[in-house]
């Protein structure tokens, strides 16, 4: 089948979970025998057709004020202008229906659209090409694509959204197939009245591969916590920070931290400070998880479904989680009871002393190396296969009607 992948942002620019997520379906897909194209954007300027591993990727600079990878050196005004062009921006359909012409895929499969605007989708609707979209996030409920606010998670639609959402939501109804890597994100879509007229929904997991199991270092059955990614409050670093503080050496003996973000000034003060804490920057995933014996997923936004879960669960680290968005559905799948309350600042504590128990340790890393099979790179790539097979035969039938 030809297929057309549509997402924000791509190597060589900076690669976030989702990016890593539809970089490794493109190979997946491909090693199953589909023939794959990525569409992404870049800079002005720097439009070309490239390769990465082993797919064709297309780069389009955005029709906007200016391109989403460089939002963190603009004002708010001028964010607030390049939010209102992308609600709707027919430039990026006109560029989408351009490539569909050309390229002639058999199905369109959007992942992150901030930068592109629902506009994508329909041009393809006009070409009646199949659309299937993959939900990493809440670009249709906020202009943000994050719904977090004030240091919190929106609970509600705000008002101040509906007027960037109301569009979207409108454009959802030419999408053929719907899929999620966690129930929580499409139910909260469905029941929103998107995607009404979808005819296939489907939870399928991020794509993260099959990484080889690292065993412990010599230096197992200790009390190490760690927690690696986006250095950002809504991540949950913050908080971490503070209750870390607050725990007796009984229950973490370290806390170690991986990754980059607008919190590292505050993290490498944290670790000048408190001894326990082990500042690393950038660390390779594998080498960060051998060396710690659970890792802390505090985030306090509507995580879709972190694959930094599903990476320790394949190296047979047992994962504390909070509460929001997919993160317990990946947690349970251990025991419940490293799900923990941010509203309790006594939860957080218990749950880790559960994960580092000596004596539940070791079921704790049988189960998390049992949860591989649901995660394969087998069952995403027959999961999503279905879901184009589907929607092309309802294609079909619709015309055959007309």
């Amino acid at each position: 089948m030809r297929s057309l992948l549509i997402t924000a942002a791509y190597l060589p620019y900076s690669e976030y979970g989702a990016e890593k997520a539809v970089r490794m379906l493109a190979n997946g897909l491909v090693e199953a025998g589909h023939d794959i194209r990525v569409v992404t954007t870049c800079p002005a300027g720097e439009e070309r057709v490239a390769r990465i591993d082993a797919h064709e990727v297309q780069y389009v600079a955005q029709k906007n004020f200016y391109w989403s990878g460089d939002r963190d050196t603009k004002s708010v005004a001028e964010k607030i202008a390049w939010h209102i062009r992308d609600t709707r921006n027919p430039a990026m359909g006109a560029v989408a229906g351009s490539i569909y012409d050309e390229w002639q895929p058999d199905v369109v499969h959007t992942h992150i659209l901030a930068g592109f605007s629902v506009d994508v989708w329909l041009a393809a609707a006009v070409r009646r090409i199949p659309i299937v979209h993959t939900l990493h996030d809440r670009y249709l409920f906020c202009p943000t694509s994050t719904m977090f606010s004030r240091g919190m998670a929106c609970q509600s639609h705000c008002l101040g959204c509906r007027p960037f959402s109301l569009p979207r939501r409108w454009a959802t109804a030419v999408v053929n197939g719907l899929t999620s890597p966690s129930q929580a994100t499409l139910d909260v879509h469905t029941a929103n009245h998107f995607f009404k007229h979808a005819c296939c929904t489907a939870v399928v997991p991020n794509f993260v591969g099959d990484p080889p199991v690292v065993e412990p270092s010599s230096r197992a059955h200790g009390k190490v916590v760690g927690f690696i990614g986006r250095l950002s409050v809504e991540k949950g670093l913050r908080l971490l920070l503070q209750r870390f503080h607050l725990m007796p050496t009984g229950v973490v003996e370290r806390l170690v931290i991986a990754g980059s973000g607008p919190l590292e000034a505050e993290v490498r003060a944290a670790a000048l400070e408190d001894p326990r804490i082990v500042f690393n920057g950038y660390q390779n995933s594998n080498t960060f998880f051998a060396d710690i014996d659970a890792l802390v997923v505090p985030s306090i936004c509507h995580d879709t479904s972190p694959n930094v879960i599903r990476e320790a669960f394949a190296q047979g680290v047992p994962v504390v989680g909070s509460t929001y968005g997919g993160i317990p559905e990946l947690v349970r799948l251990v025991d419940e009871r490293l799900i923990f309350d941010t509203d309790d600042p006594t939860s957080l504590e218990r749950s880790l002393a559960i994960a580092l128990d000596p004596v539940l340790r070791q079921e704790f890393r049988k189960r998390s190396l049992a949860t591989g099979d649901a995660f394969s790179a087998g069952r995403v790539i027959a999961g999503i296969t279905d879901v184009y097979q589907a929607v092309v035969r309802n294609s079909t039938a619709d015309c055959h009607q007309r």
